[in-house]
């Protein structure tokens, strides 16, 4: 985001308007960090916890944990695909205020619609949620019983945050074509 601020994007693309191949290795590059921020995050949180939970219950209190690999893959690609979303919000707003306020408004309509839309009315309307989506893709099912009759699970999630990927890229792309970039 602070190639906008520092006038670092203006300058790189003075010489050649390859303004497609920018955004598409910031894209890579936000998803990179993401990834590896969320896999380090989860692996130090995941290590923290099992050596406290040693610690309260002895050391042969702790088994195998089948589904700690799993969640620790699932929560790596969270963290690439919310890179990627955060850098096609900034290329789509010009800088990272408004991308900021952007991501900020759509969690709090998650809010609302958590709290106002009951559970019986509008499921598929509350699966929409990008909070849902994302624990989904984490812990691999639906957390809320009332959603277990939409079938959601992890193959879901990564379908629902491809296709806002792509819906972003699909905006973003001729907007940030047709800006005007200046320092």
């Amino acid at each position: 985001a602070a190639d906008f601020s520092s006038g670092a994007l203006s300058t790189q693309l003075t010489f050649t308007p390859a303004r497609r191949s920018v955004l598409a290795a910031r894209c890579i590059g936000a998803g990179l960090l993401g990834a590896t921020l969320m896999g380090l995050g989860t692996v130090t949180s995941l290590g923290v916890s099992v050596v406290w939970y040693m610690a309260m219950h002895g050391v042969g209190s702790i088994g195998v944990a089948p589904g700690a690999a799993a969640f620790i893959c699932a929560a790596v690609l969270y963290g690439a695909f919310i890179g990627i979303i955060g850098a096609l919000l900034v290329f789509l707003t010009n800088g990272p205020v408004w991308a900021a306020l952007l991501a900020g408004g759509v969690l709090a309509v998650n809010l609302i619609v958590s709290s106002e839309v009951s559970l019986s009315k509008a499921v598929v309307l509350r699966s929409l949620r990008p909070v849902y989506q994302g624990s989904v893709l984490l812990t691999g099912e639906a957390l809320e019983y009332s959603y277990e009759a939409l079938g959601t699970g992890r193959l879901e999630a990564v379908v629902y945050h491809l296709l806002v990927i792509m819906l972003l890229a699909v905006v973003t792309v001729p907007v940030f074509d047709r800006r005007d970039i200046r320092a």
